[in-house]
């Protein structure tokens, strides 16, 4: 992944992080529970949220997967993502964990 211009796969929550640290553009077509590739439509979510935030592009079909495969090593993702939590995110998780009986 360190190597290639342009990261084209899955909607695995994993492999998006992993382009979105080392600063690799990303299309994905998620697995579909439709095909049996997946248990449920949870990579659908995930595609959807990450390209709503211009993070990566996303191909619901066949056809979309063709027409953006050619753009995706240009596509500058509008927001990256850090190696830690903000601390906004660890102290609401802290608070919730100790409020906890």
């Amino acid at each position: 992944m360190n190597e290639c211009g342009a990261v084209v796969g899955h909607a695995g929550t994993g492999a998006i992080i992993q382009a979105l640290l080392i600063v690799k553009p990303m299309l994905v077509l998620p697995r579909l529970s439709r095909f049996n590739e997946a248990r449920n439509e949870h990579q659908v979510g995930t595609a959807l949220h990450f390209a709503a935030a211009g993070q990566i592009l996303m191909a619901d079909d066949d056809a979309s997967f063709l027409r953006q495969l050619n753009s995706v090593e240009t596509f500058k993702p509008k927001s990256l993502i850090g190696k830690t939590a903000s601390p906004e995110l660890i102290s609401e998780i802290r608070t919730f964990v100790e409020t906890r009986p």
